[in-house]
């Protein structure tokens, strides 16, 4: 006797530390349960019922193996609130052992004032009903409690394994596409989300999504308003905490907190006899899979199985809505989803059946188009395969509707387009098409939603997919690349199902480029030094000059404030762009005039032939001749000390010179080396106050630089 009493302390001690502690998972397989619910003539199965309600019939029964050795008493207790238990008429057992179905199963009816319905499953013991009877009338507030959190978790764990499954079918299946569906399926099913998981490596993003999967399930007010309490509390005061910023706006796992919570329930509330193990039950079809978290006990105290059925109470039609906004949608597109959210029990659970997309013909019949809820997809899939968009106007709204249980519901509405006969065409008459540039065509039609390729066909034969986008609901923009000649070339606007395109036929031409002629021209030489450079020919430019110029547009072209002049050396290594902020001014719409400062605009290392052209808009007239710039040497004195022709002339930049000379023939020049960096260079005596220099920028011009140098002394008379 003491150590059987010794025993049943250790096992209180034991439970007790348990519900102190985390809770365990519901990783054990438990029996399942097979039941059905008949309402108003129409039975479905426990996997389609949301709610219950006073009047329904209920069939229930154990699906034992044939070789389950214990003998399991099956019991059914109709609860009316914590504060007032129910009468002893409310609770029901079968002999789930028994061979006669009168005996084995339960057939009863929802009684008027239920509000929670409880099973339980005990071993055998000879009192085992009367001591079930006597636990569940002295308090019944226990099982009220545990009723609403074991339906609460059992709604949220169907979430969590929708959501498991979904990423495992998506790893085995198609790993590619785990970056695209697992955020649908995360909001579908109203789960955390760890967007960091899609940056390791392919083969470790499932196992990173689906790890700490307990926590992962977000709250859901539509699971809890399916399990509120007689007081109308929600089922878990955490599912209010996680929408505040102190209980982390949502990342409170409710699941965690209702099995938490069964855990201090059900494990306080023991007897010498019995310990009770909550069940979650988790729904197919008729069939009731149960389980547990802790393993069964066959020695006292021997352990009941608890399991809860659906609240009994008002129907809570799911709250959908639509998330597409004020997007069209397209009837005819095979792959067509239409978006919602709200009710991530749509995905996890059967409660939503017969669901339909409900629009109307021309003919003014009404069409039901089946639907199925996906929550890979993000919402519901049209099976639209038998549809004939001739059937529908262009334009239709539609609306998804279905059963919830027993109670028809109405969802969400939705505007839906439909290709019909109208064919699409460019919405400008003359579309502006120039070869060789790309261009943003709009064109107009029927149903833009339903646009399922746009592609361009050249005279060449030559067919390429073009960019597209919905500007509105009859209208589409298409990006139309540079076009290789001018002609005929032809856009194909593909439609859902339409079976051949649209050909819309564009003309592409040649752009009539501007033509400017160079009038007149002007150098305004600048100061290079203390020793004047100059050179002859109208074509040379020096690099210290200031350059104006004018020019006249031809019959075909008028100038605008908008137009530029682009100057550049011949081979484009230094260019500038002139407009009416920066050296362009207009004479009038034919003439105008241009000033550059070649050193400033185009740099110092600029030389050689330059050239000008026009651009108007986004079109260039042609590169015409501006002359050629040479740069000059800074030179500063010339000094000579002797009587013979050695002099010294110094200055900067007098690499620039290839070679100087004191006559135009350049007989007797003296050459600068290439790289020359000194400052001072051996020069001959100026003859006349002048020497000749062949620079480095243009040889073939010779330039003169007149210095003040005295002549040369002669040797006096004998």
């Amino acid at each position: 006797m003491k150590l059987r009493t010794l025993s049943a302390c250790l096992m209180v001690g034991l439970l007790t530390s348990r519900a102190s502690a985390d809770p365990a998972p519901f990783d054990l397989a438990g029996p399942a349960l097979q039941v059905s619910v008949k309402r108003a003539g129409a039975t479905l199965p426990i996997s389609q019922v949301p709610d219950l309600s006073a009047g329904d019939q209920l069939t229930i029964k154990a699906d034992f193996t044939k070789e389950q050795s214990a003998h399991y008493l099956l019991v059914a207790a109709f609860l009316r609130g914590a504060t007032n238990p129910p009468p002893k008429e409310w609770i029901f057992e079968a002999e789930t052992w028994k061979r006669k179905a009168k005996d084995n199963m339960l057939t009863i009816t929802v009684p008027e004032g239920a509000r929670q319905i409880v099973l339980f499953l005990a071993p055998e013991t000879g009192g085992d009903f009367a001591a079930l009877n006597n636990a569940i009338r002295g308090r019944p507030g226990e099982f009220v409690r545990a009723s609403q959190d074991l339906n609460q978790a059992s709604l949220d764990r169907s979430r969590l394994d929708a959501f498991l499954n979904g990423i495992r079918l998506q790893d085995s299946d198609r790993p590619a596409q785990l970056e695209t569906v697992s955020p649908l399926l995360a909001r579908s099913l109203a789960i955390k989300f760890n967007a960091e998981c899609l940056e390791k490596p392919a083969n470790l993003q499932a196992a990173c999504l689906t790890q700490d999967r307990e926590a992962l399930v977000l709250s859901d007010m539509h699971s809890a308003s399916l399990t509120e309490a007689l007081t109308g509390a929600p089922t878990d005061l955490a599912l209010q905490l996680a929408a505040t910023p102190q209980g982390g706006l949502g990342y409170y796992s409710p699941y965690i907190g209702a099995v938490r919570d069964l855990a201090k329930i059900l494990g306080a509330f023991h007897t010498a006899d019995y310990q009770y193990i909550p069940a979650l039950a988790i729904s197919r079809d008729d069939s009731m899979a149960l389980l547990l978290n802790a393993a069964p006990s066959f020695r006292k105290p021997q352990s009941v199985l608890v399991a809860a059925l659906p609240a009994i109470e008002a129907p809570h039609l799911p709250p959908l809505r639509a998330s597409m906004g004020e997007q069209t949608a397209c009837l005819t597109r095979p792959d067509m989803v239409l978006q919602v959210e709200g009710a991530p029990l749509i995905y996890s659970t059967r409660y939503a059946r017969d669901m339909a997309l409900r629009l109307k013909a021309k003919d003014g019949k009404t069409v039901d188009v089946p639907v199925t809820a996906r929550a890979d997809k993000g919402g519901f899939a049209i099976d639209n395969g038998a549809l004939n968009p001739q059937d529908f106007d262009a334009t239709v709204d539609a609306s998804l509707h279905g059963m919830w249980g027993f109670q028809p519901f109405e969802g969400p509405r939705f505007r839906l387009q439909s290709p019909g006969a109208q064919s699409w065409r460019s919405a400008s008459s003359n579309p502006a098409l120039i070869a060789g540039r790309p261009a943003t065509l709009r064109l107009e039609g029927s149903a833009a939603a339903c646009v399922e390729r746009v592609a361009i066909r050249q005279s060449s034969g030559k067919e390429q997919a073009l960019v597209w986008k919905t500007a509105d609901a009859g209208a589409i923009m298409v990006e139309v690349p540079p076009i290789a000649d001018a002609g005929t070339a032809t856009l194909q606007v593909k439609q859902f199902g339409v079976a051949s395109p649209t050909a819309v036929m564009l003309q592409s031409s040649v752009l009539q480029r501007p033509s400017v002629t160079l009038l007149s021209k002007s150098v305004q030489a600048g100061q290079t030094g203390a020793i004047p450079i100059s050179f002859q020919g109208s074509d040379a430019i020096p690099g210290n000059a200031q350059l104006s110029f004018s020019i006249k547009a031809d019959e075909a072209t008028k100038f605008t404030p908008r137009d530029k002049i682009e100057v550049a050396t011949a081979d484009g290594s230094a260019s500038a762009t002139l407009d009416t902020r920066n050296g362009l001014r207009l004479e009038n719409t034919q003439i105008a005039h241009a000033r550059l400062d070649p050193a400033k605009d185009l740099g110092p290392s600029a030389f050689g032939p330059l050239r000008f052209r026009i651009v108007k808009d986004d079109a260039a007239g042609d590169w015409q001749s501006l002359g050629t710039l040479i740069r000059l040497p800074e030179l500063q004195t010339m000094t000579c000390p002797g009587t013979d022709d050695g002099c010294q002339l110094s200055g900067a930049g007098l690499f620039l010179i290839a070679s100087i000379a004191d006559n135009p023939q350049f007989t007797n020049a003296r050459d600068v080396a290439a790289g020359f960096t000194g400052g001072v260079i051996a020069a001959p005596r100026a003859k006349d106050g002048q020497i000749y220099l062949k620079l480095r920028d243009n040889p073939d011009i010779t330039a003169t630089a007149r210095i003040a140098v005295p002549p040369a002394p002669t040797a006096p008379a004998r």
